[in-house]
């Protein structure tokens, strides 16, 4: 990772927010193995990294008691647009934890979003304020 502290972490990107640019989590952010597990979770393609756009520096609250929460930003995963997302880090044992959150949107089936869901009972269900967290 290359911010040492959650205060680094916290003006690293309250400054990619603050010049418009998306919050990647990649190596540059929080360290290779940090940004490959998040991606797999949400079925992303093997290169890319969890992305999300529309983060304000307002969006960005803490580090309170050891959390740093970006707010009110957006990602594509799951094979939906625009998802909601909420990044919450902490620092446990001296190793950097991330937490995505993605809300989707309230649409016909389960199986139309998450890839591989399609047997019973996932096939059969409706989905209404489903939340993804990593």
């Amino acid at each position: 990772m290359t911010a040492t502290t959650l205060n680094d972490l916290a003006a690293n990107l309250r400054g990619l927010a603050g010049s418009g640019k998306p919050v990647v989590l990649n190596d540059t952010v929080v360290g290779a193995s940090t940004a490959a597990a998040p991606a797999t979770a949400f079925a992303l393609p093997p290169a890319q990294r969890l992305t999300t756009t529309g983060v304000t520096p307002a969006g960005i609250s803490g580090p309170t008691a050891g959390v740093l929460t970006v707010r009110a930003g957006t990602a594509s995963l799951l094979k939906t647009t625009g998802v909601p997302i909420t990044l919450a880090f902490t620092v446990t044992g001296g190793v950097l934890r991330t937490t995505v959150t993605a809300t989707t949107p309230d649409h016909g089936k389960f199986t139309d979003s998450p890839p591989g869901l399609t047997m019973f009972p996932f096939d059969v269900l409706t989905v209404s304020g489903a939340h993804f967290v990593y």
